[in-house]
């Protein structure tokens, strides 16, 4: 896993200075997980080219987390609901950045982020993953990164939390 992170690290970005608080249009589709119907949503707003998945379950933390990424200028945010989508959504997409809760339904973030670890395409296998949690314990931290998981927000976090992260993992 050290080369994802030197290789990853080398990656270059763009920042954008583009602030939206007006709601994102979001086109909505249906993906199916091992049976399960998940929604999956893309949002485009003004802001920087990144693409980030966002895989969260709860309304309410999705919310959040858009509003955070959109007034920080990030314009491309995928969300999917459980960790069978996100694995999903990585394998066929091309994302700079997961975020991803660690309780989910269907597959929880844990096993999502270890499947990523395993996908076959380097880039895809390499995405830098921050964990969503709300452990701030240091052994729910060390489940984390023990599950291929670059980094980690504990919840409830703020704006300045998530752009601190954002840009180390995608401006290094």
């Amino acid at each position: 896993m050290l080369a994802c992170h030197e290789r990853i690290g080398s990656l270059g970005g763009s920042t954008s200075s583009a602030l939206s608080v007006a709601p994102t249009p979001a086109g909505a589709s249906t993906a199916t997980a091992e049976g399960a119907r998940t929604a999956l949503t893309t949002s485009s707003g003004a802001g920087g080219g990144e693409a980030i998945l966002l895989a969260e379950d709860n309304a309410v933390n999705t919310l959040i987390a858009k509003r955070f990424l959109r007034n920080l200028g990030y314009s491309s945010v995928t969300h999917v609901e459980n960790g069978q989508a996100a694995v999903e959504a990585v394998a066929a997409g091309a994302f700079d950045l997961v975020l991803m809760d660690c309780q989910m339904p269907v597959m929880d973030g844990l096993e999502a982020a270890q499947r990523i670890r395993s996908l076959p395409d380097d880039t895809k296998r390499c995405v830098p993953i921050i964990a969503l949690t709300a452990s701030a314990l240091k052994a729910g931290v060390d489940r984390c990164m023990e599950a291929g998981m670059d980094d980690h927000l504990s919840k409830p976090y703020d704006c300045k939390a998530l752009a601190s992260k954002l840009a180390r993992w995608l401006h290094g």
